[in-house]
């Protein structure tokens, strides 16, 4: 009965002074440190990345024994970042975000975490820096099948149709023929509509030509992009003809000049001629 008893207080002894160790010692420091007053400069950044500068304070109220920073990336990416003391209990550290090729933005969330000398924790999400998208490639509008109808035209001008297909990896703005005369002068432009997916067709009406040449243009397709790249494909050529000449009857005069009307004529109009006097 007394080996228990002894026993027994031996147990207590020793729980009560285990209970008495987990205890904080009087005066020890309890609180974990403030993490305040953060910056990210800049917070945007264009797809070539860049370096980003953390600024923020640390508050405790004794001293730390350890400040770092990380930053996750919406790509899977990972970056640990140290921090070094500035001006009182302000740190400072870079994060370096790398260039970004893809269509989307990548956004990297800083957080900083900070132990004192106690052992006291914290954590805290800064703010979160974000790098724009890649401009993606635009290629240059294309134009193929460009034709006219009809080529040749009388004198009197008339209508000309004038069709293409034509497309663009991001979007049309424009689409027209540009007509130009091969003798010079100013060019023209005739804009050219869809009429079905990728299709488009327009018409031109051809001047009357009164020289004594054809009249020639050429015709061009012309297609923009949202951002004023141009494509261009020949349409062809367009020939207005001169017109007709117009050919005298021939004379009935059998080889006898044809006499002026102010004369008298002879015989069907012909010359006549005289009697000689007596």
């Amino acid at each position: 009965m007394r080996s228990f008893l002894v026993c027994l207080i031996g147990a207590f002894l020793l729980c009560a002074g285990t209970a008495v160790a987990d205890e904080p010692e009087p005066g020890a420091d309890t609180t974990p440190p403030v993490i305040t007053n953060a910056v990210l400069t800049p917070g945007l950044l264009s797809f070539e990345g860049g370096n980003v500068q953390v600024s923020v304070e640390i508050i405790d109220e004794t001293e730390l024994s350890l400040v770092s920073a990380q930053a996750f990336g919406s790509d899977g990416s990972y970056q640990q970042i140290a921090l070094y003391q500035g001006g009182g209990s302000t740190y400072y550290g870079t994060l370096e975000a790398a260039a970004n090729f893809s269509d989307g933005t990548v956004s990297y969330q800083v957080e900083v975490q900070a132990y004192d000398a106690f052992h006291n924790y914290n954590a805290a999400t800064i703010g979160e820096v974000q790098v724009g998208p890649a401009p993606q490639f635009d290629e240059t509008p294309w134009v193929s099948m460009a034709s006219l109808n009809p080529p040749v035209l009388p004198s009197s001008g008339g209508p000309v149709t004038i069709s293409a297909q034509a497309g663009d990896n991001s979007s049309l703005s424009a689409v027209f023929a540009l007509i130009t005369p091969i003798s010079g002068g100013a060019s023209s432009e005739v804009g050219l509509n869809g009429i079905s997916a990728g299709s488009f067709e327009g018409t031109w009406e051809a001047p009357p030509n009164t020289g004594p040449l054809a009249a020639e243009y050429i015709v061009e397709v012309v297609v923009r992009d949202d951002i004023g790249q141009e494509g261009r494909g020949l349409a062809g050529t367009v020939a207005v003809e001169p017109p007709e000449e117009v050919t005298p009857p021939p004379s009935t005069c059998k080889g006898k000049p044809h006499r002026p009307a102010s004369l008298p004529q002879g015989s069907k109009g012909c010359g006549t001629i005289g009697k000689k006097g007596r």
